[in-house]
């Protein structure tokens, strides 16, 4: 359906879905980072950089980790094992961001995957995990 109006509310119960649990008066923004415990690549972990090659956290499988900023605007996040995969993110004030990372398998290693997720989906993911 292509009707505007249609559209609007869509995206307003999306918009809505997806409210951060920060307060609007936030001078920071939070990315959760988390690697649901899966079978393929369990026993290697990897790093999250920044574009200036900082590491902001490392996962293994199971593990999760918040940051926390005040740099908002469009950032990009990498993992590297056999291949470097980056996410990148369009920082808000006062807003949340859900960032699933897992490992594919390879041909000598394995593959990191790293996808931002809708909040809904990535506060109760993130929250089922110890």
């Amino acid at each position: 359906n292509l009707n505007a109006e249609s559209l609007a509310s869509i995206l307003e119960k999306r918009n809505l879905k997806n409210k951060s649990r920060l307060s609007v008066e936030s001078d920071y923004a939070l990315i959760h980072f988390y690697r649901p415990n899966f079978g393929a690549g369990a026993l290697l972990g990897y790093k999250i950089k920044d574009v200036n090659d900082s590491i902001v956290g490392r996962l293994r499988n199971g593990e999760k980790f918040i940051y926390k900023t005040k740099k908002f605007g469009s950032q990009s996040f990498y993992g590297t094992l056999e291949t470097k995969e980056e996410v990148k993110i369009n920082i808000e004030k006062g807003k949340e961001y859900f960032v699933r990372c897992s490992v594919n398998m390879g041909v000598v290693l394995g593959r990191p995957e790293i996808y931002l997720i809708e909040n809904y989906i990535g506060m109760k993911e993130y929250d089922e995990m110890k």
